[in-house]
């Protein structure tokens, strides 16, 4: 079986995100869906990373920059960290 390519590598945890439930959210066209925004426990999941590490990497300026959503929660859009992790992987 051969290794996959690192867009499929990418693109899973796209479609990974994509098929949680977001009150029925879930079928947007894909340019669309570059825009939902993930809050800390999604992008966590995405990412591959605890919660704790999400938010020391948004502390560090190491991730793409949140959204603010509200007073008290953050949040990332899906497009700017597939477009992150892309970019990390073709390093």
């Amino acid at each position: 079986m051969s290794e996959p390519l690192a867009s499929q590598k990418i693109l899973d945890p796209i479609t990974a995100a994509l098929s949680q439930p977001f009150d029925g959210l879930g079928n947007l066209p894909l340019e669309v869906a570059r825009h939902r925004v993930l809050d800390v426990k999604q992008t966590a999941a995405l990412l591959s990373l605890s919660v704790p590490s999400v938010r020391r990497l948004h502390r560090q300026k190491q991730i793409p920059e949140a959204l603010r959503i509200s007073s008290r929660r953050i949040g990332w859009r899906l497009g700017d960290l597939v477009d992150w992790l892309a970019a990390r992987s073709a390093a």
